[in-house]
């Protein structure tokens, strides 16, 4: 026993037929040997064309001898309400001609009534044109119904055939415009996004299985979208083909992005104040000690020395809150950006160090870069600071363009930092001397990260210490490496 029965209920033949005992007989067959069929019968062919405007029939089986109106008849006017209705002449009566002609109105399948197998061969016939009517049927309200984008695949071309009206209105067409689109029209065209890949997807879909990702899509006027895509192999008119349902999430992805940023603000926070932490319990402890004893010892002895020493020690621990304070207070240290002069900026931040006999030099060609101005202050300010403590009594300090014109240096005519060292001055705690907070140059990679630049220490020209600081988004003239 076979049949094409679904989960919408048993497929349903109207069978119109004067003879009552060849319709039981057929109605009896058909029900017994095709699991998942009913038969109604029906021995009016007025009122079976009455039964059919109702609905919930997938095939029409019709004798040709009818009284009022005979089975051409009716098959012309289920034609003409009904093109796709399947419709099968079953008859004893006919003729060679009966059968061209009711091949011309449109019917399905012609079967001649006698002895042998004929019920088993209209049984089959019907068997496949109620399984394809419900598969069209099925199809054709699943695109009508749906409120998501769908479309079907040619999984050999990845050709799109068939969008529904959602489709084409979330990319922006009209539905006649749709017939000739091809994934390398509406997808984004750019890594991953690519037309080779989507293809891609679709073969996997037959291959494979079900297949669900998030896409990059571009509408007719250039606005791209990000969309949930849904893939699965799908028999469509007896032929394989890939169903898709695609669905706009711009609006959840633009929500993700937004969260992500926050909590990777609230991480760096978090590692701030980690960092703030360690500080205030270690890298303090040592100047208070001093304070302390040399406070104690002054009053023992009379001797000011001791206060001049814990006067450097309080100066220790108010260089050290202050630096601190900078990684901690800020959740982003690029906040907001703008366009700014670098040499303003740079002339800016050498006033507020304590240069004593140091110089600087602004190379003429140093335009102007999209930054934070007052965090780019900051990231200036602790490398002229670097360069004042470290690179001798008088250092001469430079600042010019990197070539490439994708950022920019600070350089010092001092002794330079080893090569070995280089990699590890930007953690925290690293200093060359006893005077300084090891802090600064974090300061300096925490700013230059935050922007999304880089920056590294490599000899200038002259041997001393050259800080780059690369991936800077840069205007004005191009510029000529000077150091």
């Amino acid at each position: 026993m076979t049949g094409v029965g679904t989960d919408d209920g048993p497929g349903r033949v109207l069978y119109v037929e004067e003879d009552s005992d060849l319709a039981g007989l057929l109605e009896a067959y058909l029900e017994r040997e095709r699991d998942g069929i009913t038969v109604e019968v029906c021995d009016d062919p007025r009122r079976a064309l009455e039964r059919i405007r109702e609905g919930d029939v997938d095939c029409v089986v019709s004798d040709y001898a009818l009284s009022g109106m005979d089975g051409l008849e009716l098959l012309s006017a289920v034609r003409e309400e009904f093109p796709e209705l399947p419709f099968v002449l079953f008859t004893g009566k006919g003729s060679e001609d009966v059968a061209s002609e009711a091949i011309s109105k449109g019917v399905d399948d012609y079967v001649r009534k006698g002895a042998g197998d004929r019920l088993e061969v209209l049984a089959r016939r019907v068997d496949n044109l109620v399984a394809g009517h419900r598969a069209k049927t099925s199809y054709r309200e699943l695109f009508d119904k749906a409120t998501v984008g769908l479309t079907v695949h040619d999984p050999e071309t990845g050709e799109s055939l068939n969008p529904n009206a959602h489709y084409c209105e979330m990319l922006g067409y009209d539905p006649g415009e749709v017939d000739d689109l091809t994934m390398t029209d509406v997808s984004a065209n750019e890594p991953p996004f690519t037309a080779e890949r989507a293809q891609e997807f679709v073969r996997k879909a037959v291959e494979e299985g079900p297949q669900s990702f998030e896409w990059l899509d571009e509408r007719k006027d250039g606005e791209r979208i990000w969309v949930e895509v849904n893939l699965r192999q799908a028999d469509i008119g007896g032929r394989e083909r890939v169903l898709a349902s695609v669905q706009e999430v711009t609006e959840r992805k633009e929500r993700e992005d937004r969260l992500q940023a926050a909590n990777d603000r609230l991480r760096r926070q978090a590692e701030r104040l980690d960092e703030f932490a360690s500080v205030v319990s270690h890298d303090l402890r040592n100047p208070i000690e001093v304070a302390r004893s040399s406070l104690e010892l002054a009053r023992m002895e009379d001797d000011f020395e001791r206060l001049d020493r814990a006067d450097e020690a309080l100066d220790r621990m108010q260089t050290i809150i202050d630096d601190v304070l900078t990684l901690a207070r800020r959740g982003d240290l690029a906040e907001e950006r703008e366009t700014v002069s670098l040499r303003e900026v740079a002339e800016s931040a050498w006033g507020t160090v304590e240069t004593a006999d140091a110089t600087l030099a602004v190379d003429p060609n140093a335009g102007a870069v999209e930054a934070d101005p007052e965090t780019l202050r900051q990231l200036l300010e602790n490398l002229f600071r670097n360069a004042v403590e470290h690179a001798g009594a008088a250092p001469a300090v430079r600042v010019g363009p990197v070539e490439g014109d994708d950022g920019f240096y600070v350089a010092d005519d001092g002794p330079g930092i080893d090569e070995a060292d280089r990699e590890r001055v930007f953690k925290r705690g690293v200093t060359g001397d006893d005077c300084g907070t090891g802090i600064g140059l974090s300061i300096v990679d925490a700013v230059a990260d935050a922007h999304g630049w880089s920056v590294s220490v490599t000899g200038a020209s002259d041997g001393g210490a050259r800080f780059e600081v690369t991936g800077v988004e840069t205007l004005g003239e191009a510029w000529v490496d000077g150091a």
